[in-house]
């Protein structure tokens, strides 16, 4: 063979259990089982996959194929090595029973229909396996478990409320319906902004997606595209001099892997250090596209959603560090924004959003006061830059994260 080969398998299997109006809903999806392959040769890369045994008969003929539209580069596949084993297995849920899960969801949403809120709560489950083998030795595999509950709570035209928790073993439902019961009862009291001129907090469920459109800004191919508007900044203050933010696959989330999906080890990788750029996102290719050689020191983003996807740039799981602010303590009162719609109306170039507000509320050293619907604008970077930290964090998917406290974003009754 005149041409170096990797193969990584997927397996994967999930559960759906969906209550809404009354009615439950089960659905088992069939197990899908596929490959993705890669080939180096004449210092080009290709890219195939397969999902029948028809076609993983061809899949290394049409990765060969490909090579064609590949850059030319020192391109090569990770060394077989020590990798950390981090718990990924939630041993409570290989083996799901979905008829104790209904029961404790209908168990559960007897807490909604006593306080007259209805709810929609779906539970998925998932079973994954992934092997990776190439041709330089390496053959290593590993499985992990998953579940999620999300529960959305309607108080008929009045307000609306979501709370939401996922991780590798069991989610206890009752505390998540319940959260979201009690947000909605909450919220649907809620009162007119008297002023715009509040300090605003982002608690871990809104940070998510301004943190998505930020990260996106110190990959490797952002970068490269000139789309990004954090090129030429290594090195140099992008956010607040708070800001720590770490990516690791050991730690902090549902991301949990021993090493990221073109097998380089998973370990604790600082991005950004203080508000100072350290280190871009790159996997193989990109690296070897921008510098003509690899650096295995800088890789370990790559990302690779199901058998039929290209290897692509993304992290695992973010860290921001706790600050050592108590914003009780230090403000006498601050808007706290939960959730909103609109985010993906955002300019992804320039970080420039405006969202519609469903969740919010006025926090401060009187308790809590419970917000109508109202919008809010901002840029991303000003977010960022401006941002407080508190000392608490928390985690929602595979952000861990204190809340920000930020003056730059613009309240709009």
């Amino acid at each position: 063979m005149d041409y170096e080969k990797e193969l990584v398998l997927f397996k994967n299997k999930e559960y759906h259990i969906e209550y809404n109006g009354g009615k439950f809903n089960e659905k088992e999806s069939s197990e899908y089982v596929g490959s993705g392959v890669r080939v180096i040769k004449d210092r080009k890369i290709g890219f195939s996959y397969c999902t029948t045994n028809n076609e993983c008969y061809n899949a290394e003929s049409e990765a060969l194929k490909s090579l064609k539209y590949s850059k030319m580069g020192n391109y090569e596949f990770v060394s077989p090595g020590k990798y950390p084993r981090p718990e990924t297995l939630g041993k409570t849920i290989e083996n799901p029973d979905t008829k104790s899960i209904v029961k404790e969801i209908a168990l559960a949403t007897k807490y909604a229909n006593t306080r007259g809120v209805s709810v929609v709560a779906d539970v998925s489950l998932s079973k994954t396996y992934l092997q990776i083998e190439n041709s330089n030795g390496l053959d290593d595999a590993y499985r992990k478990t998953n579940m999620t509950v999300f529960v959305e709570g309607k108080l008929k035209n009045i307000a609306s409320a979501y709370a939401y928790k996922s991780q590798i073993d069991k989610v206890d439902i009752f505390p998540i319906l319940k959260e979201a019961v009690d947000k909605t009862l909450f919220l649907s009291k809620g009162v007119k902004l008297d002023r715009t001129n509040y300090p605003v907090v982002f608690n871990e469920n809104a940070l998510g997606s301004l943190f998505g459109l930020f990260i996106n800004h110190i990959s490797g191919k952002t970068v490269r595209t000139g789309a990004s508007l954090l090129g030429n900044k290594l090195g140099k203050k992008v956010a607040s001099n708070q800001l720590t933010i770490t990516d690791s696959g050991l730690r902090g989330g549902v991301n949990v892997q021993p090493y990221d999906d073109e097998g380089v080890p998973s370990r604790d990788r600082v991005l950004i250090k203080n508000g100072i750029l350290v280190q871009y996102l790159y996997d193989m290719e990109e690296d070897v596209i921008q510098k003509g050689r690899i650096n295995f020191d800088e890789l370990g983003f790559c990302s690779r959603s199901s058998p039929i996807s290209t290897p692509s740039i993304n992290t695992s799981n973010v860290i921001i560090d706790a600050g050592n602010h108590n914003f009780v303590d230090e403000f006498s009162e601050y808007i706290v924004i939960d959730s909103f719609h609109g985010m993906h109306t955002a300019n992804a170039t320039t970080g420039d959003f405006g969202v519609s507000v469903i969740a919010a509320w006025i926090e401060g050293k009187n308790g809590k006061t419970p917000l109508r619907s109202f919008s809010l604008s901002g840029n991303v970077f000003d977010i960022f830059m401006d941002a407080i930290l508190d000392k608490k964090q928390e985690t929602s998917g595979s952000l861990t994260t204190p809340r920000f406290l930020t003056r730059a974003a613009k309240i709009v009754q």
